[in-house]
């Protein structure tokens, strides 16, 4: 059955490229409709349930190094901040980690809430010091534009377990278009020399491009920059588990931060994700806190907002109250308790990563 499989899925690509991408395309859809149909029609959570979920420990803690970004994507809210560019001193990052440890804490993330990680000079120093705290896992984001003035195998020798490279398709003028950068060749450049390292290291670390395009999957799978530059290193690194050393994804809907990016702003290609106004059940990102380049300290913290002039996602700052203060607090409590009583934050209301806590955590 497995060679036929192949075997078709090989002679329809081949014969009908565009069909295939749209029955992927549709097959992504259906599922969302279904999901988003089924929260649509679940009933508020009880009481009890909920008070259980209150005593839920802290899943992650996403680290903003810096806000400052060397693109400026069509599709991401850097273009609309206004919050003056820094970068995370010392002192905010090693108190925030060491109290995340000591709180239980498993993974970490460094990914800004807009901005590039590699912006901050510190960026390898501050990874291998949070290896040193043994952290299960340790994910790094970023758009790659610096990978090539990067030690790479410094980088993948930190401690980070994964790394995911947000580009455009493969296409110099494509990334021009996205990014709004013409910074592709050395993308580019830098890219060559992160994968070789983590190929001759022993795929030490896990790496996903994060595709952003405009141009259908199957015409970026046969790019030249792909077939000679990516597709050589797409093979499993462990053959028992069949896990990628490297993997490519393309995302197929894009989000509105909270209303701030309109379909009018990007490409046909690229479609904001529809959204139904239904969320009776707090979001699994409720657990997870954001910690700012400036100490401020966010619930979930995957989006910003200029339209509320409130940041409804601000629950504390680590320069004021300890970290387990601050997840434990009654405010923290108090914005859980608005997906049950009907007033959903804004941000939240549009936000395309929303998936119930219970669903969430039980698949």
């Amino acid at each position: 059955m497995g060679m036929i499989r192949d075997y078709l899925k090989s002679f329809l690509s081949a014969k009908f490229p565009n069909f295939l991408d749209f029955l992927c395309l549709a097959h992504q859809f259906l599922i969302w409709h279904k999901t988003n149909l089924a929260m649509h029609l679940r009933p508020r959570m009880r009481e009890a349930e909920l008070q259980r979920w209150e005593k839920f420990p802290l899943q992650q803690l996403d680290i903003e190094l810096t806000n400052i970004c060397n693109a400026n994507c069509i599709f991401c809210g850097y273009q609309y901040q206004q919050r003056p560019h820094a970068t995370m001193s010392d002192t905010v990052f090693t108190k925030a980690l060491t109290q995340y440890k000591a709180m239980g804490g498993k993974r970490l993330v460094f990914s800004p809430l807009v901005g590039e990680n590699l912006v901050d000079r510190h960026c390898l120093q501050r990874l291998e010091w949070a290896s040193h705290l043994n952290f299960e896992n340790i994910h790094f984001i970023t758009n790659g534009i610096l990978l090539e003035k990067t030690d790479v195998n410094r980088l993948l020798r930190s401690g980070i377990t994964s790394m995911s490279i947000s580009m455009s398709g493969f296409d110099p003028d494509e990334y021009m278009r996205i990014y709004r950068n013409r910074s592709y060749p050395k993308l580019m450049r830098g890219i060559d020399q992160l994968l070789m390292a983590n190929e001759q290291s022993g795929h030490r670390v896990g790496i996903m491009f994060l595709i952003r395009s405009d141009t259908p999957k199957h015409v970026n799978l046969q790019r030249p920059d792909f077939i000679s530059r990516i597709k050589p290193f797409l093979r499993c690194a462990d053959k028992a588990s069949g896990k990628q050393a490297v993997e490519v994804g393309f995302t197929p809907f894009y989000d509105s931060w909270g209303g701030m990016i309109k379909q009018s702003d990007l490409p046909p290609e690229m479609r904001l994700n529809r959204i139904y106004d239904s969320r009776k059940i707090p979001c699994y990102g409720t657990f997870n806190l954001k910690l700012l380049h400036d100490g401020k300290v966010e619930i979930c913290g995957c989006r910003f907002s200029n339209i509320v002039k409130q940041n409804e996602l601000l629950i504390g700052n680590i320069n004021d109250n300890a970290l387990t203060e601050i997840y434990n607090s009654k405010q923290s409590g108090r914005f859980m308790r608005r997906f049950t009583n009907g007033d959903t934050p804004h941000i939240c209301k549009n936000c395309h990563y929303y998936f119930p806590v219970d669903l969430y955590f039980s698949s």
